[in-house]
């Protein structure tokens, strides 16, 4: 269960480093004149910031998850409902706080890019759609209990 989990934080961080790069290639591509249809690049850009930052939200989750799992088991071995919440809630805490700058760096570039205000509105949408996700994630772990 542990390679799998581990497998799976490692194909999250892969997804996230290529949809990445697509966003850098974009912004690569763009300054040295390459010029895409404003839609194709507009969507791509949008897509490729928002897979990115889902990804790596789901890599960072994965990874915190699995950091403190021994922790976990032991409180619950001993029957200890509050330190497992507690557990729970520093690692949902982390993540949060370690994607909040990812999103920011995201939209540097894309201003840097001077993407159209559909883009910027995609990305707000799935920066926000982030959140639900991680929101929903606590929830039910919280049920779990």
């Amino acid at each position: 269960m542990k390679n799998r989990e581990r497998s799976k934080e490692i194909l999250y961080w892969i997804g996230a480093g290529v949809s990445w790069l697509v966003l850098l290639l974009l912004l690569v591509g763009d300054k040295l004149g390459l010029e895409l249809p404003r839609v194709v690049g507009g969507l791509l850009a949008g897509a490729g910031g928002a897979l990115g930052g889902l990804l790596t939200v789901k890599a960072l989750f994965a990874r915190y998850y699995r950091r403190n799992e021994k922790a976990r088991r032991a409180a619950e071995r001993e029957e200890k409902d509050e330190r497992n919440q507690m557990l729970r809630g520093i690692a949902a805490h982390r993540v949060m706080l370690a994607t909040t700058p990812i999103f920011i760096i995201q939209w540097v570039i894309l201003l840097a890019m001077d993407v159209s205000i559909a883009v910027m509105v995609v990305v707000m949408l799935a920066y926000l759609a982030h959140f639900v996700i991680y929101l929903y994630q606590l929830v039910r772990l919280q049920r779990e209990l």
